[in-house]
């Protein structure tokens, strides 16, 4: 299978394989979740207890890591070859295809469990994207056409609207917006990651199967991306996950994750708009460590990480903003610094 890796990404990645640009997740986004586990069947579940505001849920299947952990396992096979890799992937997959529901407008899959204000039962575009993703690639590690017809009942779910049960909303102008999270408060409506990533697995269908509804469904919501990105950008360029009126999660953490997200969707359309808008975001990044190297490089290379990690977390505010087990946060505080301290480190030998 052919491979080629782009950029060097933190959370999720865009490659190539014999049917051209795609996407996947990496290792080290897991790494930093100590409320991941598996099941008896190597299947992913989150342990909610680790939430401060959500511990009453304790162990639930969350289908959006199943289907990252899935796209983990489906590029390290892509990379690879190894069996073993498959062999977690086909597992996700299996359990996606057991606990889908089959609906008059198509396939989905439910929350069955509230989620702060969001109310069960939930369907998610992002879980649906996922979901394509996943199903179009066991299609093509397996050539078995159970799977490809199992996508496209999952991209006709798209067309369902919210008030008739679906996730997606049709505005004005030919626009779509694809929900992460329905039954849900009106500001949380609008979650930029889950919507990027609805959209990358309509993109992903479309590598397989060329003349589709998802055309006009990937059109709509891409003229909306487009018509509404400064929305999502607090003080013009810093991304929020809501729409950045709504004063929430803002941080380094979800930037990262956009701005990656933002870059496949770039790769994968070749659209130049979007191309632009990655490269405004990723500047952002690049002003950060900036700033990050000016403030602690003259500190000597011993107290560097610490006051690295200080200093994150005095600018994104991540355990205010995002919730997470604080030793979650830590964690990924420190990956980030010990990134930032090597490059200064090799700065310095030059």
């Amino acid at each position: 299978m052919t491979f080629k890796m782009f950029r060097n990404p933190q959370i999720v990645c865009s490659y190539q394989d014999k049917y051209g640009a795609t996407y996947g997740f990496l290792r080290q986004g897991f790494e930093c979740r100590p409320y991941v586990s598996f099941d008896e069947n190597d299947v992913v579940i989150l342990d909610y207890s680790q939430y401060a505001y959500v511990k009453e849920l304790s162990i639930q299947y969350n289908i959006a890591s199943i289907g990252e952990y899935a796209l983990e396992q489906a590029f390290l096979f892509a990379k690879t070859g190894g069996q073993h890799y498959f062999q977690g992937f086909m597992r996700q997959v299996d359990w996606l295809i057991e606990n889908r529901q089959e609906r008059p407008g198509g396939v989905c899959w439910l929350m069955e469990y509230d989620y702060v204000d969001v109310k069960s039962p939930w369907v998610s575009g992002m879980v649906n994207g996922l979901a394509l993703s996943c199903l179009t690639k066991a299609y093509i590690y397996t050539g078995r056409q159970n799977y490809l017809e199992l996508a496209a009942e999952a991209m006709k779910f798209y067309e369902v609207l919210v008030q008739e049960g679906g996730f997606t909303q049709r505005l004005d102008g030919n626009q779509l917006f694809f929900q992460e999270y329905t039954n849900c408060a009106d500001w949380r409506r609008f979650a930029l990651n889950g919507f990027l990533l609805s959209i990358l697995g309509l993109l992903d269908y479309k590598r397989i199967v060329k003349e589709s509804a998802a055309d006009q469904l990937i059109t709509g919501a891409l003229n909306f991306l487009k018509s509404n990105v400064d929305r999502w950008e607090h003080k013009g360029v810093w991304t929020s996950l809501y729409f950045a009126e709504s004063g929430l999660s803002k941080s380094i953490d979800y930037h990262t994750f956009h701005t990656e997200l933002m870059f496949c969707l770039y790769v994968m359309t070749e659209d130049e708009d979007l191309f632009q808008i990655y490269r405004r975001w990723a500047g952002v990044e690049t002003s950060v460590m900036c700033e990050l190297i000016e403030g602690f490089a003259g500190g000597g290379e011993i107290d560097l990480k610490s006051n690295l990690v200080a200093y994150l977390f005095k600018i994104t505010g991540i355990p205010e903003l995002r919730p997470l087990p604080p030793q979650s946060v830590e964690l990924r505080l420190r990956n980030i610094a010990d990134q930032v301290s090597s490059s200064i480190r090799t700065c310095f030998r030059k």
